[in-house]
């Protein structure tokens, strides 16, 4: 089965703090790539013409133009934030039965709207561990 990619959470210059800021979800195998990905990406796209909307009237329509500039090689694996372990790596066959376990309730839980596990669940997914942890030692 081929590996899936994580998903990684960028957050880039504060909005809150100055004018600007941005965030962007890149799917890669590791941080590195994630921001060599990113980077890629912001060369590529590192203009930005911000167009005015036709609803906007009065003293706000007399901005003509606003373009923004991206840096996008200034992007760093410290503006990660946040990393969403991929599926695939649930069923990584260097864990044991009691670590799938916690992999897959926890996803089970990313993915849960409620995020609590409905009864039986819980007793199900240690059998289907077991099972699986079986299957890899034959």
């Amino acid at each position: 089965m081929p590996k899936e990619d994580n998903s990684y959470h960028f957050i880039c210059g504060d909005s809150s703090r100055g004018p600007i800021g941005f965030c962007a979800h890149v799917k890669a195998p590791n941080k590195s790539a994630a921001v060599e990905r990113l980077q890629e990406f912001l060369a590529a796209n590192s203009v930005v013409d911000l167009k005015k909307s036709s609803s906007v009237k009065g003293d706000r329509a007399a901005v003509e133009y606003c373009t923004v500039y991206i840096e996008g090689t200034r992007v760093v694996e410290s503006d990660i934030n946040e990393v969403e372990e991929a599926p695939a790596l649930l069923l990584n066959p260097d864990c044991d039965p009691e670590q799938l376990y916690y992999r897959v309730l926890a996803f089970l839980n990313a993915i849960s709207e409620v995020n609590t596990i409905p009864a039986g669940v819980d007793d199900a997914l240690g059998e289907l561990c077991r099972r699986i942890a079986d299957e890899r030692e034959e």
